[in-house]
């Protein structure tokens, strides 16, 4: 695992952070998943996950250095893993190829970092922590697809996006 951490064009590791990337398999969604973790000074032990995307294809490592997100994260007590998706065909829109479509493979993705990510020892543990996801145009559609694709796991979510691609929602929503 890639320990190294990119801020600003400069290579830094943070206190309480690291990174995972996945590696999709012939049937997912994506071409590429990186998801960065980052624990503020203060949080001693988090109470949920706030997982945050950009808009399509953009790099999420930029988000860990808003003063507002860390902020946040700290007056709530949350761990944030920020994302970084890249749908698998970059001509065709269809849920078998766009990572917004949780179902198809970049939901999973998200659950499996956050295993990779808690494996150091810190004195608590990610894998069983809620999560509340905030997405940016096809970042908040993968917010609503990952409310489709495991809504036992969230604590909410918010979107904020322009447009949508695939509205339908999963049973049990």
């Amino acid at each position: 695992m890639n320990s190294a951490f990119v801020l600003g064009g400069q290579t830094k590791t943070p206190e309480n952070s690291r990174i995972v990337h996945i590696k999709p398999g012939p049937q997912d969604n994506f071409s590429k998943a990186v998801f960065y973790l980052r624990v503020p000074e203060k949080v001693t032990k988090p109470k949920y996950i706030l997982v945050l995307l950009k808009g399509i294809n953009a790099d999420g490592s930029g988000l860990l250095k808003h003063k507002q997100w860390l902020q946040f994260a700290s007056e709530t007590q949350a761990a944030i893993v920020a994302c970084t998706l890249v749908k698998k065909d970059k001509k065709k829109y269809d849920k078998h190829n766009h990572y917004a479509a949780a179902q198809c493979g970049s939901g999973a993705a998200l659950e499996s970092a956050i295993e990779k990510l808690d494996e150091a020892p810190k004195g608590y543990s990610l894998k069983e922590l809620p999560l509340l996801i905030y997405g940016f145009s096809a970042g908040g559609q993968f917010a609503f697809g990952f409310s489709c694709h495991n809504p036992t796991r969230m604590i909410g979510f918010a979107a904020g996006k322009g447009g949508y691609y695939y509205p339908e929602a999963i049973k049990g929503t």
